[in-house]
C-alpha cells in the first residue's frame, strides 16, 4: 500500500542527505510531506486523492500558486524515490510578470531621496549604484558586471 509513514520520511531524509541536498531543502521537503501525510489520515495515496489535495491547498488553504507547487514538487519527488508511479500531480502554471505593479514602482522623488541620503552618509558608491540601476533598468544582480573595464 502507498501510505506515507514517519519511517519512510526518515529514510527519504537520509536519501536526500546522501544526495547532498541542503539541510534547508531536506527540512522543507520533509515538512511538506508530513503535511501530506496528515492530510491523508493514514489512507492510501491515489491519483484522485492527490488531485483533491492540490485543490485543498488552492481553495481551502488559499495558498499561492508557488506554495502549492512547492508541496506538489516535494510529493512528486518522494513518489519517484518510492517508485510510486502514476501519483504525480501537475504543478500550477505560474506566469511571471515582467513588470512591477505601478504602486511598487520607485518614483522620481524616491529615487532622488535615495541618492541624496546615500551621498549625505558618505556612501558615494551606493549612490552611483542606485543611479546606474535606475538609469539603465538593469537588475540588482547584474550590477556586479558594471566595471571600469566593461564601461570602456
Amino acid at each position: 500500500m502507498k501510505i506515507i509513514t514517519d519511517n519512510l520520511l526518515k529514510k527519504y531524509g537520509e536519501y536526500l542527505y546522501k544526495e547532498e541536498k541542503s539541510s534547508a531543502t531536506i527540512k522543507k521537503y520533509l515538512s511538506d510531506l508530513h503535511k501530506l501525510m496528515l492530510y491523508m489520515e493514514g489512507k492510501e495515496i491515489t491519483k484522485e486523492r492527490m488531485i483533491k489535495y492540490k485543490e485543498y491547498l488552492m481553495k481551502e488553504k488559499q495558498y499561492k500558486s508557488a506554495s502549492v507547487n512547492s508541496y506538489l514538487v516535494a510529493a512528486n519527488r518522494f513518489f519517484y524515490y518510492m517508485n510510486w508511479y502514476g501519483l504525480n500531480v501537475k504543478t500550477i502554471r505560474v506566469q511571471k510578470t515582467v513588470f512591477v505593479p505601478e504602486e511598487k514602482e520607485l518614483t522620481q522623488k524616491d529615487f532622488q531621496k535615495l541618492v541624496k541620503v546615500a551621498n549625505e552618509m558618505g556612501k558615494t558608491k551606493i549612490a552611483m549604484v542606485i543611479q546606474t540601476i535606475c538609469g539603465t533598468g538593469m537588475r540588482v544582480s547584474e550590477a556586479q558586471f558594471v566595471t571600469v573595464a566593461a564601461v570602456k
